[in-house]
């Protein structure tokens, strides 16, 4: 999904907590992650953007920085489907 959808501007960011013996380079090169991995180990940010704490947890941002998903757990379809219509409503 991250390369189908990323010359109409998709991107990809995920938040790293507990990192054990890696810190977010090595777990990116770990995993061979091609997006940015942010460290939130003080978590800063996730509590702000999790309802319950669920880990995975997506969510889509459209273009105005409205969040039009968000879901624990991983849904591929739901999640699909909600990339796909916020590149729909692009301007």
């Amino acid at each position: 999904m991250y390369n189908q959808y990323y010359d109409l501007g998709f991107r990809v960011v995920t938040l790293g907590l507990d990192w054990n013996s890696m810190n977010c380079s090595a777990w990116a090169e770990t995993f061979e992650l091609s997006f940015p991995v942010l460290d939130d180990s003080n978590f800063g940010i996730f509590p702000m953007v999790t309802e319950n704490g669920a880990i995975p947890h997506n969510l889509v941002i459209d273009h105005n920085m409205n969040v039009v998903y968000s879901a624990g757990g991983y849904d591929h379809s739901s999640l699909v489907n909600a990339v796909a219509l916020a590149i729909e409503n692009l301007p």
